[in-house]
């Protein structure tokens, strides 16, 4: 198990987890977090660190979206977040808060999806060509235009 790092803004009995979006951390969601527990004194807003991602740990070999996905509710249990919870997704978070909802559905109060498609998508499609951009990008560079 990797425990997760974390961020929390609130001070609410009833858990709300953020997860972010590919290649983002939690800090993409601050805003959101504050607003969450400014406007719900019940909650607590606890934004992950998905692992491989921010400051958490690196993605194992051959991961997978069941992988990060436990890794987000082991982090939950280990952080006595009472269940049921809330877990709110963001692109690639939407996706591993729908494979968290399998495999422990009644954990789970609510689901929110922001941005994501939970259909699979064809090899190659447009976050392989992020990737491989990024991958190809070099080190450093003489301005942001290049």
């Amino acid at each position: 198990m990797s425990l997760l790092a974390h961020a929390r803004v609130g001070t609410g009995s009833r858990a709300v987890f953020l997860l972010h979006g590919f290649l983002g951390s939690a800090r993409n969601l601050a805003t959101l977090a504050r607003g969450l527990a400014q406007h719900l004194p019940d909650r607590s807003a606890i934004s992950l660190d998905l692992t491989g991602h921010g400051e958490s740990p690196p993605l194992p070999p051959h991961p997978d979206l069941a992988i990060i996905a436990r890794d987000v509710v082991e982090t939950a249990r280990a952080l006595e977040a009472a269940a049921p919870w809330t877990l709110i997704g963001h692109s690639l978070g939407g996706r591993v808060a729908l494979r968290a909802a399998l495999l422990e559905p009644a954990a789970l109060a609510h689901l929110t999806l922001l941005d994501v498609t939970p259909s699979p998508r064809a090899p190659g499609g447009e976050v392989a060509t992020i990737v491989r951009a990024l991958a190809e990008a070099p080190d450093t560079s003489p301005g942001r235009d290049a």
